[in-house]
């Protein structure tokens, strides 16, 4: 006799590692093993499709399963009837389980008590009765500061998640957006739609990190409904080194115009008036990108100028615009 016990294993599925060895057991001796003992059948399994399966996988093997605290003949063909019984309660106590929590946790929630794992800048408490609440983590401020910042509307959400990423919150691209979805941060609890109940957005008893009127105005601009203060300057496919050149002759930056001749029309790069600098736009651009050819960056040195950046774009969080390119 072989003895297999999965220890701390959910039999919710029959994935479980000491079972697998079972089968393997069983696979390897073919023939010999006739009869697999079981204690109870909510130990075998509390699904009661799966068990089924697993049963008549067995029966096909020459194997039967006999449960030792809930003995049944199964030469007597009413006898099935109680082993769908036995098969049935222990996924229909899951289900019931799982409905009382799921009443728990929402009667939970319409009395303010958020009592879910916390989320980013709270962690889980008790209250003075011993029941769960969520209070202020160390990044309570951080997420605040993340939220003014938005507001704002010159930040990209992007540029916002990895200066903040960098200031230890460390969060994802798609849970930076929920985080700032998310009602927690102003007081509310946000009860999803069940069954016939629509969603509601409930009054919580925890304390805000931030206000709802700083909450509301980083929805309405993720919304679009707060103009973006962010301004983009296109670079000009022409010129993209107009402003940029400085003048041999005067000392003056080089602007750019075209002109036309017999054979179309000519680009230049040229001085300001009362100076007769002039070049072809293609000799600076080809010039330009020879240079950048010649350009190679270790990985070290790129984060470093990638660090640099953004402290850059940090300078401009408080300013009306920010322009890109020229």
């Amino acid at each position: 006799m072989r003895h297999f016990e999965d220890d701390g294993y959910s039999a919710k599925t029959f994935n479980r590692p000491q079972f697998n060895r079972l089968l393997d057991y069983i696979k390897k001796n073919k023939g010999i093993v006739k009869k697999l003992l079981i204690v109870k059948y909510d130990r075998f399994s509390r699904n009661t499709e799966a068990s089924f399966a697993m049963i008549t996988k067995l029966f096909k093997l020459g194997i039967e399963v006999e449960a030792i605290e809930q003995k049944l003949d199964n030469s007597v063909p009413e006898n099935l009837i109680m082993k769908a019984l036995y098969l049935a309660i222990p996924e229909v106590e899951n289900l019931r389980r799982s409905l009382n929590t799921t009443a728990g946790m929402r009667r939970a929630k319409r009395e303010g008590r958020y009592v879910s794992t916390a989320p980013y800048g709270f962690k889980n408490s008790r209250d003075v009765h011993n029941r769960p609440i969520i209070i202020h983590s160390p990044m309570a401020d951080v997420i605040k500061k993340a939220f003014e910042l938005f507001a704002s509307g010159t930040w990209q959400i992007e540029l916002l998640r990895k200066k903040f990423y960098g200031e230890g919150l460390k969060i994802s691209k798609s849970n930076f957006y929920t985080l700032l979805r998310n009602p927690i941060y102003c007081g509310k609890i946000r009860l999803k739609a069940f069954k016939d109940e629509e969603e509601e957005i409930l009054q919580g008893i925890h304390e805000p990190i931030l206000s709802e009127e700083l909450f509301y105005d980083v929805q309405n601009v993720l919304d679009g409904k707060k103009k973006s203060k962010y301004k983009y300057s296109l670079i000009n496919g022409v010129y993209p080194m107009r402003g940029h050149l400085v003048c041999p002759r005067c000392g003056k930056t080089l602007t750019g115009s075209s002109g036309k001749g017999n054979g179309g029309k000519y680009y230049y790069h040229h001085c300001t008036k009362g100076c007769k600098e002039r070049h072809k736009t293609d000799i600076p651009h080809e010039a330009f990108e020879k240079w950048l050819g010649e350009i190679s960056l270790k990985p070290e040195i790129a984060s470093l100028y990638m660090a640099v950046m953004d402290d850059v774009l940090v300078c401009f969080n408080n300013s009306e615009s920010v322009s890109l390119g020229n």
